[in-house]
């Protein structure tokens, strides 16, 4: 019975960390994020929002990126940093890279992070990270980047 109750105490935070609720990670607290942009097709009264015809953008301060994954209903969210290379962003996101392509001079690459829980597939794969770099500022799309590039 000891044995068994040792092996439930040491497995149990085991299985917390598989079950990681994934709205803990905190986007906001990304290195290097000078804004962000929330791609929704309702209504809110946030950030500066720019409308058009099929979806609203809206775009926030960094310090208002988790109140905004709170309000909005997003289809997306892109990220714009400055000052911080790929391998670091990828790093903070334990970013699995699927391809890598260069468009109009601009390195994008996408992937798949087990921090998000979004994704969608493409070529039979799942993706939640597409990344957009130009010189020294990236772009990342969750699940995709839908502002362009």
């Amino acid at each position: 019975m000891k044995k068994l109750i040792a092996f439930i105490l040491l497995t149990l935070p085991l299985f917390g960390l598989l079950f990681l609720n994934n709205n803990s990670f905190n986007l906001s607290k990304m290195e290097g994020i000078t804004k962000a942009c929330f791609i929704t097709k309702k209504h809110v009264d946030i950030g500066e929002v720019v409308e058009t015809a099929s979806y609203n953008y809206v775009y926030v301060s960094p310090s208002q990126i988790e109140i905004a994954r709170e309000k909005i209903e997003a289809e997306g969210i892109v990220v714009y940093f400055e000052g911080i290379d790929f391998n670091s962003l990828k790093n903070q996101l334990k970013m699995i890279v699927f391809s890598e392509e260069e468009i109009e001079g601009k390195k994008v690459i996408c992937g798949f992070s087990p921090l998000l829980k979004e994704e969608i597939r493409l070529d039979n794969k799942k993706v939640n990270v597409q990344i957009c770099i130009e010189n020294e500022s990236i772009i990342a799309g969750f699940p995709l980047i839908l502002t362009g590039f």
